[in-house]
């Protein structure tokens, strides 16, 4: 950049449950290497106080600085619209104060409502998908979100992560739309370089199998961990077939109603819940499974998929939304909605050891077109173009 610029990130989104999602993981890898890159422009980072957030272990340089508010203390749920204009008149406060050339939100519906913009700011809007437009049950959610997917769209610069989030976008709001960037997420080196000899203290703190298919990510019905398991019971019924193992943070009414269906299917044996997995840990999680099986309805990239790759772990994932994208030619594609193509794809990576070496060498090398550091240089890049094009 040719100007030094105050920028703000409001990254009290990233404070909610999002911390243990993908979101979570971005926001950490993003301002880890801005940390590493950027030693002139002057950073503020905002919290709120007394909360964890994805990025405590990071020791940054002294052009960053935390900045913490308060949360707001009444009913999140019945008191929602006044949360969010609570969060906007905080925010509002801080901007008046330091009067920054940037303001970076990394959240779409968690944290802020109309996410205000401030004169002489540039304000830039992370939307990761466009989830709760097509996927919230709640008529009245799915109209707020879509008025406010509009909104940001056109009063701000909007950041997404893929190309598919971005046709996404531009069909919800078919005009009017500000200015959209992609900018791909990434993987973390330490999936490429690890020591599979300690992966045997990793095995044994989850107990983890000798062999075992892997699911990873949260619960929620676009996960579509039903079909996963429906089809997992009918390859099972042809094959055998290693334990699955549904790996991250339990909990919640669809996780509950999927125990169900496993123990009407009698496969309480065969599918193992280990549980929120250490960072750490997770390169080994992916390196011993027989192949990762994600067939999710949407994703705004999937980041357990380029993950599982550069581990070496072979991937089953969905022919839709933004998945063949990131994947590229390296896994098995399948209609997620079709339980049957799940289910002759479990067998064919259960059973084609050459298929799964393939698709091995083939995803690490793939996965290397996903670096971090090259994620940040990109924010950078798009706050130089949008300075531009505000000048």
């Amino acid at each position: 950049m040719d100007e030094r610029k105050k920028i703000l990130i409001d990254l009290r989104g990233i404070q909610t449950e999002s911390l243990y999602r993908g979101i979570g993981t971005l926001w950490k890898y993003i301002l880890k290497h801005l940390a590493e890159i950027d030693r002139k422009n002057r950073y503020f980072l905002l919290y709120f106080k007394d909360v964890p957030s994805a990025d405590d272990s990071i020791d940054y340089p002294d052009n960053f600085e935390k900045v913490y508010v308060g949360q707001f203390a009444g009913n999140r749920k019945v008191l929602f619209p006044v949360l969010w204009w609570y969060n906007n008149a905080q925010l509002g406060k801080f901007v008046r104060k330091i009067n920054p050339d940037v303001i970076i939100y990394t959240t779409f519906p968690e944290v802020t409502f109309w996410e205000k913009s401030y004169s002489g700011c540039i304000t830039i809007n992370y939307i990761y998908d466009v989830i709760p437009v097509l996927f919230s049950r709640n008529p009245v959610k799915r109209y707020v979100m879509r008025r406010k997917l509009i909104y940001s769209s056109r009063n701000h610069f909007v950041i997404v992560l893929s190309k598919s989030v971005l046709e996404d976008i531009n069909s919800i709001c078919s005009s009017g739309v500000n200015g959209v960037f992609v900018n791909y997420p990434g993987v973390d080196e330490h999936f490429f370089d690890f020591d599979s000899a300690d992966c045997r203290s990793c095995a044994e703190k989850y107990n983890f199998p000798d062999r075992y298919i892997l699911y990873v990510g949260g619960f929620d019905p676009r996960k579509n961990l039903t079909r996963l398991v429906e089809a997992y019971r009918i390859a099972s019924e042809r094959i055998e077939l290693p334990p699955l193992v549904v790996a991250g943070k339990t909990g919640g009414n669809y996780y509950e109603a999927l125990v169900n269906t496993i123990r009407r299917y009698n496969l309480t044996e065969k599918i193992i819940f280990p549980g929120y997995i250490d960072d750490n840990c997770m390169p080994c999680l992916y390196f011993m499974a027989d192949f990762l099986a994600f067939p999710s309805l949407y994703e705004g990239f999937g980041l357990p998929v380029v993950e599982s790759m550069a581990s070496g772990c072979p991937v089953l994932t969905s022919n839709i939304s933004s998945m063949p994208e990131i994947a590229g030619n390296c896994a098995v594609l399948v209609d997620p909605y079709d339980i049957n193509s799940i289910a002759d794809a479990i067998i064919s990576l259960s059973t084609d050891d050459n298929l799964r070496r393939r698709l091995s060498a083939c995803g690490r090398e793939h996965a290397r077109k996903f670096p971090w550091r090259r994620t940040a240089e990109r924010l950078l890049e798009i706050i130089e173009t949008v300075s531009a094009k505000e000048k």
